[in-house]
């Protein structure tokens, strides 16, 4: 299991990825346009912009 979490600022958005022993295996941080607000979930779903 992993848990993603989301560290929204005004002109930043960083995605983090945590393992259930704490580890963060994956972080991506991008801009915070209307552009750039998919980037998190493309990196972390691999191409995929749906969530569940």
């Amino acid at each position: 299991m992993v848990v993603i979490g989301i560290d929204a600022h005004k002109r930043t958005r960083t995605a983090v990825i945590v393992d259930v022993n704490g580890r963060q295996p994956a972080r991506r941080t991008c801009g915070s346009t209307s552009k750039d607000h998919l980037a998190p979930w493309r990196y972390i779903g691999g191409g995929s912009t749906t969530v569940n």
